[in-house]
């Protein structure tokens, strides 16, 4: 949150591969990852105004709350608490309609059409269709690396993270021999 708050500009998470273009996004934005919750793997601030600001209460939040033992609480638990409070609502999914005082939420498909406890789905090939599918109108995918991370796909599997990655990071699939 400090990088957004001084500089603006876009966070992704280290396990999102994007899959469409973002330039045409607001300035200001985040998406939900439930109906309840808005997640934090992907997250736009402006540089000014808004989004500077909507930043700074970010920090305050993280300054006067951070819990060092509990990663949900200080990711996007800090966005969804700030985003309840502006929006004057509990539930992500009531932030959808509009946008909340110049910040924008975006529907789980999106940026998180597979959910966190479906992470498996993007490793296995008899999702593939149902990935592919779900993931047709969103920006990126995320893997929820906390959970996948030591999962290996072999070269020439037709598992959906693969194809992903194939599609849109030649560079890196290039690299790999036996497994991505």
């Amino acid at each position: 949150y400090l990088t957004l708050w001084k500089y603006g500009g876009i966070y992704l998470d280290l396990d999102v591969v994007v899959i469409q273009s973002l330039e045409g996004l607001p300035p200001n934005y985040a998406g939900s990852e439930s109906s309840r919750n808005v997640a934090a793997g992907v997250l736009s601030f402006s540089s000014e105004g808004t989004g500077h600001e909507l930043a700074k209460l970010c920090l305050e939040d993280l300054r006067d709350n951070f819990r060092g033992s509990d990663w949900g609480y200080n990711g996007p638990g800090v966005i969804t608490r700030l985003l309840r409070r502006i929006c004057g609502v509990e539930e992500a999914k009531d932030m959808l309609t509009e946008e909340c005082q110049g910040f924008k939420v975006y529907p789980t498909e999106a940026f998180y059409a597979i959910p966190w406890w479906n992470w498996t789905m993007y490793f296995d090939e008899g999702s593939t269709e149902d990935v592919l599918s779900r993931s047709r109108s969103s920006y990126v995918i995320h893997v929820w690396n906390k959970h996948s991370v030591h999962n290996k796909i072999p070269i020439g599997a037709r598992a959906p993270y693969l194809l992903f990655a194939q599609k849109y990071c030649p560079k890196v699939f290039e690299e790999c021999d036996e497994f991505f």
